[in-house]
């Protein structure tokens, strides 16, 4: 019982430290100081909390799924950046924080939180796991089409060099992101296991994304929240 009760205690502690940090990355793109907005360290230790709270809130078969999940985006990150494929010609600025060949660490994290919110997506629309391998790599999509204004617009965390007619981000983006979520979510079909207590991080997450559109009037990727939020919505009471 106490040690259940400590373990508790510390998961609020995490949580609340994550929700200063969403705080102040929001209050950086409202307020001109200094202390909100000359913290480089700040984007990438949020990416760090939010896939740590995530992975201590799941199975450990899931766990294990999720670290895969991580690497392999990473590893793909390092190519992709190296390479140029298959998203395109991009690098990384210094707002995420360090990393290896360019490529900051916290897109470890990323990669999980971005598949933790798709598998959230496909959980509670009900959509049949059969499908999950072709719908998981087409809500990818959706949710960077929500993600790259703000990362490439006002974040500045990363620049394309190829650029593209949606905010400046090339198509070959978005195809290699289907691509790169096909084996990704063939494994989540396969071996993830469903997980009935599900955390908030990863959709604060994506609301930070939206908030800071609204705030710098990015209107697409706002439609497009919507319209997921309307997906799930739907099809739960189509299910019910």
């Amino acid at each position: 019982m106490k040690n259940n009760y400590l373990y508790k205690k510390k998961n609020y502690i995490i949580n609340l430290i994550f929700l200063l940090f969403w705080i102040g990355g929001i209050l950086s793109f409202l307020v001109k100081n200094d202390v909100f907005t000359e913290n480089n360290w700040a984007g990438g230790v949020f990416l760090y909390l939010a896939s740590f709270i995530i992975l201590i809130n799941h199975k450990k078969n899931n766990i294990f799924i999720l670290i895969y999940i991580g690497l392999f985006g990473f590893l793909i990150e390092i190519i992709g950046s190296s390479y140029h494929l298959p998203f395109g010609e991009y690098y990384y600025t210094s707002e995420l924080g360090i990393g290896l060949y360019d490529v900051p660490f916290s897109l470890f994290s990323a990669w999980i939180i971005i598949s933790v919110f798709v598998i959230q997506i496909l959980h509670y629309s009900n959509v049949s796991k059969k499908l999950w391998w072709l719908m998981g790599p087409v809500l990818m999509i959706v949710v960077d089409l929500i993600i790259e204004p703000v990362a490439t617009g006002p974040m500045n965390a990363w620049v394309w060099i190829d650029e593209g007619l949606y905010y400046g981000v090339p198509i070959s983006n978005f195809i290699g992101w289907g691509i790169v979520s096909l084996p990704i979510f063939i494994v989540i079909q396969k071996f993830y296991t469903d997980e009935y207590k599900q955390s908030i991080i990863p959709i604060a997450v994506i609301s930070f994304f939206v908030i800071v559109s609204i705030i710098k009037s990015l209107l697409v990727p706002i439609i497009i929240f919507i319209m997921i939020c309307v997906f799930v919505i739907v099809r739960k009471k189509i299910n019910a």
